[in-house]
């Protein structure tokens, strides 16, 4: 993956198709970077929390209010990986088609991004719960771009320090 490559972000639930290349500002970067092993509570933003599932080629993660899960999230920066892991997401977007239609756009779930990288959201009916803020909205939008962008910074800067080292 070219580390100048643009980070293409799919919302699921909209089919809405996004590039953003480097949108996220190192300090907010760095804030999350604590998170990149194995995810955890966000600080400073209690209750939020995020798990993360890394494998080699791509990255799953939930945010969590609580014990509630308000999206699913998956970033691929290698071809084959993006391949394997799409069925994942895309069996959850039919089930919350069948159980929710009104939370997406059409009953088929958009097509996979054909080049790498790229991050998908799958955002869930729980986000939009009482006392949710429009800044929490914005927040968590927020935060799964820069989480997905310092993922794949996280990447590169171990592939550039070890060449030989294929991180996962």
């Amino acid at each position: 993956m070219p580390t100048n490559a643009p980070l293409l972000h799919l919302t699921l639930n909209t089919g809405h198709v996004a590039s953003t290349p480097g949108l996220t500002p190192p300090e907010e970067l760095a804030a999350v970077h604590a998170l990149l092993k194995r995810g955890g509570p966000i600080s400073n933003r209690a209750p939020f929390r995020v798990n993360l599932d890394r494998q080699r080629g791509s990255a799953s993660f939930c945010l969590f209010h609580r014990k509630l899960t308000e999206t699913m999230n998956l970033v691929a920066w290698e071809d084959a990986a993006a391949r394997a892991a799409w069925p994942e997401i895309e069996f959850f977007y039919q089930e919350l088609a069948d159980l929710c239609p009104g939370a997406v756009a059409t009953r088929a779930c958009p097509p996979r991004p054909k080049t790498t990288p790229w991050s998908a959201t799958l955002i869930l009916p729980s986000l939009h719960h009482v006392g949710q803020s429009p800044e929490e909205l914005a927040w968590v939008a927020a935060f799964e771009r820069s989480f997905a962008e310092a993922l794949l910074a996280d990447v590169v800067t171990r592939t550039v320090r070890h060449p030989k080292h294929r991180p996962t």
